[in-house]
C-alpha cells in the first residue's frame, strides 16, 4: 500500500509513525468559496533527510499538490492522490478558507511562528479556518484572528502551544485538520517537530501529536 493509501486508511496511525512536511503555502482565494487541492506524498532521496523519535526509524513525506511534483527534482511520487483542502499563508498576512463537506482533509503551510485560528462549528459542520503570520507576534496574531473570524472564532492554536522547547523557538507545526467518516465533524490537530538543518542529511525529529479543536 502506497503512504497515501496508509494515510487514508488511518491518518492518526499515519502520523504516529511518519513525519509530512508541508511542501506548499497555498493560493490565496475567498475563504467563503473555499479551494480544493488534489495531493499528494512525496519522498527525498536518503541522502537528503530522514525522520526519526527516540532511536527509531520514521517514514519522512512532503505533502503537495500533484501539479508541482514534476516541478520538483530529484523526488518520489507516491502514484495516489487525495482531496484536501488548503488554508492559504502569506507572510505578513492572515488568510482563510472554509472547510466542510467537499473533502476529508486540510492543511495548511508548515508553521514556525504563525497562529491557526478554528472558528465554531456552523449548522451544517462547516468552519472558517485562517493561518495568521505577523512576524511571530502571538498577540498580534491573535487579536487578528479574532477581529477578521468574529462571532466565529473558536480557539486559537499559538506558538506557545507548538513552538517552544526547553525555553528555545526551535519547533514547527504540520497543521491539520480531518473530518471524520463517522460523525462527518471536523478535528483539528498539529504534529510537532524539530528540524535539525546542521545534520546531513537533514534530520526530522517527530516531538507529539497535539489535539487543537
Amino acid at each position: 500500500m502506497t503512504a497515501v493509501g496508509q494515510f487514508l486508511q488511518s491518518p492518526l496511525g499515519f502520523l504516529e509513525n511518519n513525519i509530512i512536511v508541508v511542501g506548499f503555502d497555498g493560493i490565496e482565494h475567498d475563504p467563503l468559496n473555499a479551494r480544493i487541492e488534489t495531493m499528494t506524498f512525496v519522498t527525498k532521496p536518503a541522502q537528503q533527510g530522514e525522520a526519526r523519535q527516540m532511536g527509531r526509524t520514521l517514514g519522512l513525506y512532503f505533502a503537495v499538490p500533484q501539479g508541482m511534483v514534476g516541478a520538483l527534482p530529484g523526488v518520489i511520487p507516491d502514484g495516489r492522490t487525495f482531496n484536501a483542502y488548503f488554508c492559504p499563508y502569506r507572510q505578513n498576512d492572515t488568510l482563510g478558507t472554509t472547510v466542510s463537506n467537499r473533502a476529508d482533509f486540510m492543511f495548511t503551510a508548515t508553521m514556525d511562528g504563525c497562529s491557526l485560528g478554528v472558528g465554531n462549528a456552523a449548522p451544517d459542520g462547516s468552519r472558517l479556518i485562517y493561518h495568521s503570520n505577523l512576524g511571530g507576534n502571538q498577540n498580534q496574531q491573535d487579536t487578528t484572528l479574532r477581529f477578521v473570524m468574529g462571532a466565529t472564532f473558536g480557539t486559537a492554536f499559538n506558538p506557545s502551544a507548538y513552538r517552544f522547547e526547553y525555553g528555545q523557538g526551535v519547533l514547527k507545526s504540520t497543521t491539520m485538520g480531518i473530518r471524520s467518516k463517522t460523525s462527518r465533524q471536523w478535528s483539528f490537530l498539529s504534529q510537532i517537530y524539530f528540524e535539525d538543518r546542521q545534520a546531513n542529511p537533514r534530520r526530522y525529529y517527530l516531538r507529539e501529536i497535539k489535539d487543537i479543536a
